[in-house]
């Protein structure tokens, strides 16, 4: 009989608490953390006027226009488009087997996300990246006539590889990282605005790049990828050069390698 109320009391007195509408004491306990919680967080004029946010902020920021401007949303909108143009047969079977493979890689980097760690996934899925762009404008250039015209049979395995090989990057690099490693740079305080600044960033990055890309792939082409080839390799050296590691470190361990970071750096970005 003890035993009995000793496993099955506790989860009976929370579900009695819940169905008087009683706040019994262990959910007094969890609304004093809230409350304490949303009393203690800061405004964007704090975030913004804190020397020891800053690098934090910019990592952030940076992260989520590389996530955008790395061509991650004119890759999966105009797939059938990049397929037909370098000469893919069946476009519309492609596409679909790119969301396959994009789902797959979502599993697989789920499992790894705690066991490799943040950055070294991040830096390994921005250089997928920036290798599929390379080849796929060098599908591209190989099939236009007025441009290498070297193209074959080959420039549409090459094109659907280096799609493939893009969205396993995105996927699990910029697609998701950017997420978690905002979420692990800031202190609790900080950590609501902070996200909203680089949500918000994303948003509008995002938006930038799909009402530029067709601008860009009219000028540029067979040559656009190798653009968006450079733009990933610019971000890829600042995330080599200033992200940090956060798996498994506390927030306060991740800042005072941060303020080491923002040492080396004029006032204006560091401390």
């Amino acid at each position: 009989s003890s035993g009995i109320n000793a496993e099955y009391g506790g989860p009976a007195k929370k579900a009695l608490a819940r169905y008087r509408r009683v706040v019994a004491p262990f959910e007094e306990e969890q609304l004093l953390k809230v409350k304490e919680s949303v009393a203690g967080a800061r405004s964007l004029g704090q975030l913004l006027t804190d020397p020891s946010q800053r690098l934090p902020l910019l990592i952030g920021i940076g992260l989520h226009a590389a996530q955008q401007f790395s061509a991650i949303n004119a890759v999966v909108s105009y797939a059938p488009v990049i397929f037909k143009e370098a000469n893919v047969g069946d476009s519309v079977t492609a596409t679909v087997a790119t969301g396959v493979v994009n789902c797959v890689v979502t599993f697989i980097s789920a499992l790894l996300n705690d066991r490799v760690g943040r950055r070294v996934i991040l830096i390994v899925g921005t250089s997928m990246m920036g290798i599929a762009h390379g080849l796929l404008a060098l599908s591209q250039s190989c099939t236009d006539k007025e441009s290498w015209s070297c193209g074959g049979d080959w420039t549409a395995v090459v094109a659907i590889g280096s799609v493939f090989l893009f969205i396993c990057g995105c996927t699990a690099g910029l697609g998701s990282m950017p997420w978690f490693i905002v979420n692990e740079l800031f202190v609790t305080e900080y950590r609501g605005v902070a996200n909203s600044v680089c949500g918000s960033t994303n948003w509008f990055t995002s938006i930038i790049l799909l009402l530029t890309y067709d601008s860009v792939n009219n000028a540029l082409f067979p040559y656009t990828f190798f653009f968006y080839m450079a733009v990933v390799v610019f971000f890829l050296v600042l995330m080599i050069l200033f992200v940090p590691e956060t798996r498994c470190k506390t927030v306060q361990q991740i800042t005072v390698e941060l303020e080491r970071q923002s040492s080396r750096f004029p006032p204006i970005i560091g401390k």
